[in-house]
């Protein structure tokens, strides 16, 4: 199970993606407890973690993966980490060791 954000005609929505056998299924939670969101990062903070998502991924709608376009899982996020994996590339380019 992943957690994403979905584009639909309605707007963005929570969903989780799932692996079928008649290929990925993006489920959309709804109808989950935490009132009327599409950012992960609030039904995080509402449930105090990660929330159980079984009933509301029981009761989802189901839409090919590709029907419409995955968003960002975080809407919002509160920071945004990057780590300088090239970081001796890029001290190379400007003269350093």
């Amino acid at each position: 199970m992943r957690l994403a954000r979905y584009s639909t005609p309605e707007g963005p929505a929570l969903a989780v993606v799932e692996r079928g056998p008649e290929g990925d299924q993006v489920v959309l939670v709804d109808s989950a407890p935490w009132g009327d969101t599409d950012d992960w990062g609030v039904v995080f903070d509402a449930a105090d973690g990660v929330p159980d998502l079984t009933e509301a991924v029981a009761s989802g709608r189901r839409l090919p993966l590709d029907e419409n376009r995955l968003l960002a899982p975080v809407a919002r996020p509160p920071e945004f980490l990057a780590i300088g994996l090239n970081y001796r590339a890029h001290a190379l380019e400007g003269g350093r060791e």
